[in-house]
C-alpha cells in the first residue's frame, strides 16, 4: 500500500486520522521524514497506529509525551518492523515514553500508542525524528 507523504497532504492526513480516532479505530499516516502528530486522543484501553518509513543507518528517537491530569492515567509505546516483529517499547508507569531505533534497512514501521489508563481518553504528541 503506498502511504501519502504526511507533509504533503497534512489536511487529508489529518481529517482521515481524527476521523479514526473518533470512531476507535486505528489512526494511519505515513512519511519518509520525520513525522510530529499533535494533539491526538487515543481512548481508554484503546490504541493507535502510525506507520513511518525509516531509512537504514538512520538513527530514530520516536518521543510520545502524554497529558495526563489523573495519575490513573498511563501510555505505551510500542515500533513494529513491517513484518509485525516488535523491535522497540517503552512501557513506563505514565504518559512519557520514548525509544530509539537504528534500522538495518529501510522499511515501514508500525509505531502504536496504546492507552492502559482505563476509562480515560488521553490526548498526546508523537514524534519522530
Amino acid at each position: 500500500m503506498n502511504r501519502p507523504s504526511l507533509f504533503n497532504t497534512a489536511a487529508v492526513a489529518g481529517a482521515a486520522m481524527l476521523g479514526a480516532v473518533a470512531a476507535n479505530q486505528d489512526a494511519e499516516a505515513g512519511s519518509t521524514n520525520p513525522g510530529t502528530y499533535s494533539n491526538h486522543v487515543v481512548g481508554g484501553n484503546s490504541s493507535n497506529n502510525y506507520y513511518e518509513t525509516l531509512r537504514a543507518g538512520d538513527d530514530t528517537v520516536i518521543t510520545l509525551n502524554g497529558y495526563c491530569p489523573s495519575s490513573r492515567q498511563d501510555i505505551d509505546l510500542w515500533v513494529y518492523d513491517s513484518r509485525n516483529r516488535q523491535v522497540a517499547k517503552s512501557t513506563s508507569r505514565g504518559c512519557f515514553e520514548r525509544v530509539a531505533i537504528w534500522p538495518d534497512y529501510t522499511q515501514t514501521y508500525r509505531i502504536r500508542v496504546e492507552n492502559t489508563g482505563k476509562p480515560y481518553a488521553t490526548e498526546y504528541d508523537l514524534t519522530t525524528d
